[in-house]
């Protein structure tokens, strides 16, 4: 198993001696922006608990690419170019297959294109991965995060700013523009016009949503919490 920890932006695998093995670690890059096809060199510093460059999201079929919020090397610099500091990073090359983006989230694989949740602004964007370039494909008022796909159609989730109205981003501006309010939910997405066609509104219990997921061949899912009663009575029966 491969998890990512944003703290110290570096891929890890859970080890039996020790808490965590450290694997690939975020690039930093200090040089002036440049063409497209350049890499980011490796990092070769220690692996600290610093926030450089907020390391927040993978592919989740194979680990081959990842997001972040920005590529500065200074403690906490992501801070300062959230609105378009950060890129989609090939983990095999080192090379920067998109740039310019805003606080991008779960970066995905699907249907030979980049598709990436620009959550500094709130949209779903598909990105040619030969080119770079970004489509815009649908607008969902909340910071999102998490995708899932099925067909023409995918699942996303919707949070709640942590700072109430968010500042300092294009997030703010298109929520003025369509005089709507931020909420935290889950909304369906056709792919094919970018229209949300099913969607989830919670209440103000539920703030933020991180991750979400379509689960096929389920016929009564069920959420059970670590360590509690229920699990402990829970079994799965092998079919006959």
């Amino acid at each position: 198993m491969q998890a990512f920890n944003t703290l110290s932006c570096c891929g890890e695998s859970p080890r039996s001696r020790f808490a965590v093995r450290e694997g690939w670690q975020a690039p930093s890059r200090r040089d002036s922006p440049g063409r497209r096809d350049r890499c980011v060199g490796a990092n070769t510093s220690r692996v600290r608990p610093m926030s450089e460059r907020n390391l927040n999201g993978l592919d989740n079929g194979k680990v081959r690419i990842v997001s972040v919020c920005s590529a500065t090397g200074i403690v906490d610099g992501w801070r300062n170019t959230r609105a378009d500091g950060g890129a989609v990073i090939d983990i095999a090359t080192g090379r920067v297959l998109a740039e310019g983006l805003s606080m991008p989230h779960s970066p995905r694989l699907y249907r030979g294109a980049i598709w990436v949740l620009n959550s500094g602004s709130s949209r779903l964007l598909r990105i040619d991965p030969a080119t770079g370039k970004a489509e815009r494909v649908a607008f969902c008022p909340g910071f999102l995060r998490g995708l899932s796909f099925a067909g023409d159609y995918v699942l996303m989730t919707l949070s709640l700013p942590k700072s109430g109205r968010p500042q300092g981003l294009e997030l703010g501006a298109n929520l003025e523009e369509r005089k709507a309010e931020p909420w935290c939910g889950l909304v369906i997405v056709d792919l094919r016009h970018g229209g949300i066609v099913e969607w989830v509104r919670f209440g103000p219990e539920i703030p933020q949503l991180f991750d979400c997921a379509i689960l096929t061949d389920i016929r009564c899912p069920t959420a059970l919490t670590p360590g509690s009663a229920e699990v402990q009575d829970a079994m799965t029966m092998e079919e006959a």
